[in-house]
């Protein structure tokens, strides 16, 4: 990208419409993070899959004072991640960002966050329901336990 392209962006990013785009998106992202709504494995993955579409689009500004920042290193979208980052007020937030990016600014505080572990975004085998037998498995043990819970309640 060059230095107009960057413009182009920099115009974008301080109209009222994107303001509204992201608060938008923000209150999309906390009815998709509320899991109690949810009521399958499949309404689960679709919802993680919004939520890290809506995190690319909630730090594009961000991502693209990044790239101009790196202008020089041949920086492309695909070398990019999404991470959690967690500051010292234990702000947590995902940020998509170059592989090696190991800090940034909070967002909520400014201090800076530094880059956290976190779940990886895969799949076991007997949850996803690719494997039938590991699936069915679980779920009858489960209900075997949660049978065996209530007859001790009673």
């Amino acid at each position: 990208m060059n230095d107009e392209d960057y413009a182009v962006f920099q115009e974008m990013f301080v109209t009222d419409g994107w303001q509204q785009l992201k608060e938008d998106l923000e209150n999309m992202a906390l009815v998709y993070n509320d899991v109690q709504t949810t009521n399958s494995l499949e309404s689960l993955y679709e919802r993680r899959g919004k939520l890290e579409i809506i995190a690319m689009l909630l730090n594009l500004e961000e991502t693209t004072e990044l790239n101009r920042n790196l202008e020089g290193s041949n920086l492309e979208w695909w070398q990019m991640i999404i991470v959690d980052f967690c500051c010292e007020q234990d702000h947590v937030f995902e940020s998509f960002v170059p592989r090696e990016t190991q800090e940034l600014d909070c967002p909520q505080c400014g201090a800076v966050a530094k880059r956290i572990v976190s779940s990886p975004r895969f799949i076991l085998d007997g949850c996803s329901g690719d494997f039938p037998t590991a699936a069915d498995q679980w779920v009858k043990r489960r209900e075997e336990k949660i049978a065996l819970e209530r007859k001790v309640a009673e």
